[in-house]
């Protein structure tokens, strides 16, 4: 039995002996490589110590990583020969050995126990390995080894086991997927074409499909792309992407067809890390649509609905940079610009506008409905009854034909709740696209509407989540701006045909969800425009004046189907314009809410008199309907603008609404032109008369005159059959020589006149008769008379008396009408008895007829060619310049006066001369220089046919024999490539700059002599465009600056600087011209010029040619007086008598007299001003 122990026996009799400490034994260092026998030493296989095995593993990858990202290249290199010789050392000496066999029996060793660290440990080293020498043309054949070794059976079977292995296990799966990313994408996919030959083992679809599909990491919540990046679905997205970039068109297609595999490629590409969605959407890009070999259907297959969506997606993402400053959203929205507009990507189809499919062909039907009743018994007798008979239920036919119609074409009522679409994809897709909240999404949206103009109206029909009630909040401005950018689409030529309009209109529903789409209902829109909200109202005028705008477009191409296909079209158009006030406010509606905007909101006024405009002139049978009292609004309009405290500004706005209401008043029946009303002191035409007297810039009148002068044809005021309008004539006489109109007094007797006349004209018609008879023509009158002068010569009796203050003002533009009367072709006889009435009031009266001539306005109309010039010149707008008949003018001042700029010819019959031409003919008469000129033409026409002209003789010259027609060639291409890219040539011409030099080069390069030939050959060597701006400063350094090339003789220079100064003369012919030169000191140099040393007569003659043209040019003598110092440098020269003094003063005076004044007084704080009134 045993005992208990005692606590001695416990003890063993002393101190109790302690445990001993338990070693732990730390991980194992990585080794560093000195050599390729160490490197083969430590990667022997042995299955005694596994631990030491994955030691010797981490010891390798951090070799490689040292190789692969490392900093020393010395070091690099000395490492890649280590590398190098182990690999060659490791090469099987039979055909039956495998390469790499330590690695190899270790990694089958790995498989087979279930090692999953060391399996993943030899798995990456041997992607790191294929990474490595991937980029080394040394280890190409090393790199075909081991792909061979990993492809083997035993091998991929491994891969296979590790692609499928558990979700959890992403530490094995990762490794397998970069190992065969990295042997696909070896030497540009080398061995792509043997990995998916063991596609069972190394690409099943199933296991793929699944691993696209995990995405959760441990840091899928921190943001941190440098560890969301290890996700299995990164590495396999790569390995996917590989495929498809080095697989030839058989096994790409194979993939694409895996409709799992697709639809995981795209499901998480909003989250993935963008350099990952970057790289997704390149390689469908370049690698798949664009790719010609993959037939449409396959891209059809990937590009579905549900992929454009996900790839839209992106668009919702955070925005994060890249380094080269793109975006995921800039990617992703080209991406799908191209897909959703080219027809051969697989997503979009070519429609036929606003015709659904199946109705776009025309059919027999169709075309008999398009005709009358008599033209189809003519043409189709045996099926008139058939077709437009309504047959009674007794079977007897009616022997009359009944006309149906539209209603006679079955399929036109069809489309008002369901529309059919080719473009499938694109209608499901663009519905869930968000263009309220996001600006690239909205562009989307009009691009695919603007390519597949069918999608518009079902868009709308199904988008009953798109609602425009008036709700000021950022969604209602997002549907605002979205609804205006529909409207602002372009209406389809032809509605969708490509030859000649459809036999039948579109239908009705889907043209009416193209103008003003099922969102902007009647009831929305009248509530908006009621709002309370200024910005609310704002936007729903300028919604609803885009649709007037397109409805008016729509409507002219329906009448102009309807001369060419029938009355159909006819029909048509009274129902396009009932079902569109139908969903628009009614014009009563609209009066009301203008009649309540405070005239002091001129923004919102002008904006909705603007959309009254656009009624009445659009519709006018619907909107004349309405009552509107246009005469009091269009008087206290032209009130306000009497107003001279008004700002600029605020006055450009008036005129915008005075042309608007101007427009309604040309609708108005009962508008009353020439009855005064209280608050204005004229009636409203000679109100609109003085506007456009005073107004400066013909431009912003344009309307008003063109209403003024239909108000005077309409009521028979003056005469419309010569070339020039009497009213402009009026006009012109009505202009003071300053530019100023006349009193208003003035104004007072001829409005008196005109109301004379309308109020009688009867009277004023026999008194035309009493002139033919006291003229004693036997013949009826050959030639018109305007009746305007004939109440005022019948007042200008009485003026004298009346009106003594203004007598000689009324007198003197009467005197001016009678002269420009006969000028421009009216009655030479009935105007000799006014102007002999004319003369017997002045004597009368005692006015002195040379104080009528004072003014300056005297034209004696020597002979008919200088009377129409003179009168055309009226008519243009231009103020005619004074005739002076002082004989002390000299030669010189005529010459000086002599260098305004050329005007523009109205005929260019340049533009084609040179096409009935050879080339030795166009080069030797210089036919180019002219052509080129074109280019700086003020209208667009012009323009854009020169630019044609031009490329057709740039090609024509090419291919020729002429000796130079390289350099010619050369030439005009540039020029046009100038003209057309470095500047808006659609808005506005080529500096003259440019024109002119590349005219004044044509004769230089056709003649090898010319001593700039040189020069002017490297400047068109030196770019395909010209800096246009730069030009004149360019050849003045080339000419002032270097040396001639031909030193032969020193005329050259001079030869030089004379070329120059013509090329800096002729090139000054617009403002734009003049700030050419003001900004690149160009008058500094040629001034410059002038003082030079030894210069001569005729570089001084012609450096003063270049002063004289800028004072010519707008704006120019003020330049030169304030930017230049020219009065200064005059006053210098002239003092020291340095050339002509005599023209020196002149240009002085000239430049003095053509200043800007007040500019100049400010200027010089008015010293010179003063100094130039004393003188």
């Amino acid at each position: 039995m045993s005992r208990k122990r005692t606590n001695n026996d416990a003890d063993g009799g002393g101190r109790r002996q302690e445990k001993r400490a338990r070693i732990v034994k730390g991980p194992a260092q990585p080794e560093e490589i000195t050599s390729a026998r160490h490197l083969q030493q430590l990667l022997i296989f042995s299955q005694d110590d596994l631990d030491e095995l994955r030691n010797n593993i981490r010891s390798f990858k951090n070799f490689l990583d040292s190789i692969l990202y490392g900093e020393e290249e010395s070091l690099k290199k000395e490492r890649l020969i280590i590398l190098k010789d182990y690999l060659n050392s490791q090469k099987p000496k039979h055909d039956d050995h495998v390469y790499l066999r330590d690695l190899e029996q270790a990694w089958s060793f790995a498989g087979q126990v279930h090692n999953d660290h060391l399996f993943s440990s030899i798995t990456a080293v041997l992607a790191l390995l294929f990474r490595v020498i991937s980029g080394l043309l040394d280890f190409r054949d090393y790199g075909f080894l081991l792909g061979r070794m990993v492809l083997d059976f035993n091998q991929a079977k491994l891969l296979s086991r590790g692609l499928s292995a558990p979700t959890h296990k992403e530490f094995i799966i990762s490794p397998c997927l970069r190992l065969l990313t990295e042997v696909v994408s070896f030497d540009a996919g080398a061995l792509a074409r043997q990995v998916y030959a063991k596609r069972d083992l190394t690409f099943d679809t199933k296991i793929m499909g699944r691993n696209l599909h995990l995405n959760k990491t441990k840091a899928e919540d921190s943001g941190d792309d440098s560890k969301r990046i290890q996700t299995v679905r990164s590495t396999s997205v790569r390995y996917l992407l590989a495929h498809l970039k080095y697989q030839e068109e058989g096994p790409k297609m194979d993939i694409l067809r895996n409709g799992n595999i697709v639809r995981a490629l795209f499901t998480h590409i909003r989250e993935d890390p963008q350099h990952i969605a970057n790289e997704i959407l390149a390689i469908v890009r370049n690698n798949i649509l664009l790719d010609e070999s993959i037939p449409r259907q396959t891209k059809s297959q990937v590009m579905t609905d549900r992929t454009l969506s996900d790839i839209a997606s992106l668009y919702r993402s955070d925005e994060n940079a890249e380094a080269d400053g793109s975006s995921i959203h800039k990617i992703a929205h080209e991406l799908l610009l191209l897909v959703c507009t080219k027809p051969d990507l697989g997503v979009f189809l070519t429609t036929s506008g606003w015709y659904p499919p199946g109705t776009e062909r025309e059919s027999d039907l169709d075309i008999r409905s398009s005709l009358g009743p008599s033209e189809v018994n003519r043409n189709y007798p045996e099926n008139t009854q058939t077709i437009f008979s309504l047959t009674p239920r007794d079977g007897r036919q009616d022997n009359a034909a009944i006309d149906l119609g539209l209603d006679s074409i079955d399929w036109y009522n069809d489309f008002r709740k369901e529309i059919p679409v080719r473009n499938v994809v694109l209608a499901s897709f663009i519905q869930g696209l968000r263009p309220y909240s996001n600006n690239l999404e909205r562009e989307l949206l009009m691009t695919i509407f603007n390519a597949a103009p069918e999608l518009v109206a079902d868009y709308f029909l199904k988008k009953g989540s798109f609602q425009f009630d008036p709700k000021l909040t950022a969604t209602w401005i997002g549907f605002a701006s979205v609804l205006f950018s529909t409207l602002q689409l372009p209406v389809p030529l032809m509605f969708g045909r490509r030859s000649t309009y459809h036999s039948v209109p579109p239908p009705l529903s889907i043209t009416l969800e193209s103008l003003i789409p099922q969102p902007l209902s009647q009831r929305a829109l009248t509530k908006c425009l009621n709002s309370k909200s200024e910005l609310m109202t704002f936007f729903t005028i300028r919604i609803l004046t885009i649709a007037f705008e397109k409805l008016d477009r729509v409507l002219g191409m329906f009448r102009d189907a309807a001369q060419e296909r029938g009355s159909l079209w006819e029909q048509a158009t009274s129902r396009l314009v009932d079902g569109f006030f139908d969903r628009c406010p009614s014009v009563r509606d609209i009066i009301t809410v203008f009649q309540q905007i405070p005239k002091s909101n001129i923004m919102r006024r002008e904006a909705m008199t603007r959309l009254l405009a656009l009624c009445f002139q659009v519709t006018p049978s619907v909107a004349l309907d309405e009552k509107l009292d246009i005469s009091s609004i269009l008087a206290e309009t032209l009130q306000s603008l009497d107003n001279h405290c008004l700002d600029i500004e605020t006055r450009q706005m008036r005129l915008l609404e005075l042309s608007h209401l101007v427009t309604i008043a040309r609708t108005a029946p009962d508008m009353k032109w020439f009855n005064k009303p209280q608050i204005l002191r004229f009636s409203p035409f000679i109100t609109l008369l003085k506007l456009v007297i005073q107004s400066p810039h013909e431009s912003s009148t344009s309307a008003i005159r063109e209403l003024l002068l239909s108000i005077v044809r309409e009521h028979g005021v003056v005469q419309t059959e010569t070339s020039t309008q009497p009213l402009d004539v009026l006009i012109h006489t009505l202009r003071r020589p300053d530019g100023q109109g006349v009193p208003d007094t003035v104004l007072d007797f001829f409005d008196g006149c005109i109301q004379r006349f309308t109020r009688k004209p009867l009277k004023y018609l026999d008194d035309l008769d009493l002139l033919e008879q006291e003229s004693k023509a036997v013949t009826e009158v050959s030639a018109p008379l305007s009746m305007l002068l004939i109440p005022v010569l019948e007042q200008w009796a009485f003026a004298p008396k009346n009106r003594p203050n203004e007598a000689y003002e009324i007198g003197r533009i009467i005197d001016a009408l009678l002269k420009l009367a006969k000028g421009i072709g009216e009655d030479a006889r009935l105007l000799s008895i006014l102007r002999r009435k004319f003369d017997e009031t002045v004597d009368s009266s005692g006015l002195e007829g040379s104080q009528l001539d004072g003014s300056g306005l005297k034209d004696k109309f020597k002979h008919q060619e200088q009377r129409q010039e003179a009168v055309q010149d009226a008519s243009d707008g231009a103020n005619l310049k004074a005739h002076t008949t002082e004989d002390e003018k000299t030669d010189d001042r005529q010459s000086l006066a002599a260098h305004a700029p050329p005007p523009e010819p109205e005929a260019h019959p340049e533009l084609s001369r040179w096409q009935h031409k050879d080339i030795s003919t166009i080069v030797d008469s210089n036919l180019i220089s002219p052509l080129l000129l074109c280019l700086s033409s003020a209208h667009l026409s012009i323009r854009r046919e020169a630019l044609s002209s031009i490329r057709k003789l740039a090609a024509l010259l090419l291919s020729s024999s002429h000796p130079e027609r390289e350099l010619l060639h050369l030439l005009l291409l540039e020029t046009a490539e100038t003209a057309s890219s470095a500047t808006d040539f659609d808005t506005s011409p080529l500096s003259y700059t440019a024109s002119v030099f590349a005219a004044r080069a044509v004769p230089v390069l056709a003649e090898p002599t010319h001593v700039l030939y040189a020069k002017v050959n490297r400047y068109l060597n030196k770019g395909p465009t010209w800096d246009v701006r730069r030009l004149p400063s360019y050849w003045l350094d080339r000419i002032l600056h270097h040396a001639p090339d031909d030193t032969s003789s020193d005329a050259v220079r001079e030869v030089e600087i004379v070329w120059l100064l013509d090329y800096l003369y002729d090139a000054l012919r617009t403002p734009p011209d003049l700030e050419i030169y003001r900004v690149r000191s160009v008058f500094e140099a040629v001034l410059a010029l002038y003082t030079m040393p030894g210069a001569s007569r005729e570089v001084k003659e012609r450096a003063i040619k270049v002063v004289a043209r800028a004072t010519e040019v707008q704006g120019g003598a003020t330049t030169l007086v304030t930017r230049v110092g020219i009065v200064a440098w005059l006053d210098g020269r002239i003092v020291v008598a340095d050339g002509d003094t005599g023209i020196l003063k002149r240009v002085r005076e000239k430049v003095l007299g053509m200043c800007d004044r007040g500019r100049v007084r400010d200027w010089s704080s008015g010293l010179l001003v003063e100094k130039v009134e004393v003188e």
